[in-house]
């Protein structure tokens, strides 16, 4: 998409569409990497840290290409910002992980499930599996329609 700020014509609108749709590409492929490499206590952190990260990145490729652009014209600093996305490609590629057929606890082995604990481990007191039943407070009276027993709204509004 960079090389089209640098052409005229029809030659501008194919790069132009053809970087957009290469662009476009990119997104739900990096999309990915955010929960596979993250472990599931950091992803959050993680994710709004690499979006704060991508944010300020446009932030400082507009105040260049603005700069820039007042004395070369725009389509020389936008083919140079193109190295950014390259550069972030290359490292993804070369550095990045592979994490197709891998499960999340392969590549996060603390997300992995806890081994269940033994019976002779449990702590003895330790609630039963089942409580006992509990009998039914009898001075507490049958159960009254909502609204009406004592203390609530609609009675107070009936009192005297």
């Amino acid at each position: 998409m960079g090389f089209s700020f640098l052409s005229h014509g029809a030659l501008l609108w194919a790069l132009s569409i053809v970087g957009t749709m290469l662009a476009g590409l990119t997104v739900p492929a990096m999309r990915v990497y955010g929960p596979e490499l993250f472990p599931t206590r950091l992803r959050a952190r993680a994710n709004g840290i690499t979006t704060l990260i991508g944010v300020s990145g446009s932030v400082v490729g507009v105040l260049i290409a603005g700069t820039f652009g007042d004395r070369y014209g725009l389509g020389p600093p936008i083919a140079l910002l193109m190295l950014a996305p390259i550069t972030v490609a290359v490292l993804v590629i070369t550095v990045y992980p592979e994490t197709a057929n891998r499960t999340l606890e392969e590549l996060n082995p603390r997300d992995a499930p806890l081994p269940p604990e033994p019976e002779a481990a449990r702590a003895p007191d330790a609630l039963p599996e089942a409580l006992p039943e509990v009998p039914p407070n009898e001075a507490a009276g049958p159960p009254t329609p909502a609204g009406t027993g004592p203390g609530s709204i609609d009675q107070e509004r009936r009192s005297p």
